[in-house]
């Protein structure tokens, strides 16, 4: 019977985490407008914050 401790699944955890986060840094991705439908399409609702980064208060 093998076991493992917490630490082997929390290392093999980070490693999957950092194998998806390097894949998504290199796909290619969609248009904002195309992202927008997507996730609108694939909800009940959905809110489209148009706040700007660039004011302070936000």
């Amino acid at each position: 019977v093998a076991s493992s401790s917490s630490g082997d699944v929390n290392i093999k955890k980070d490693d999957i985490f950092q194998l998806i986060q390097a894949h998504q840094e290199k796909a290619a991705r969609l248009p904002a407008i195309e992202e927008i439908r997507t996730v609108l399409d694939r909800s009940l609702r959905g809110t489209l914050s148009t706040f700007s980064k660039v004011t302070d208060c936000f």
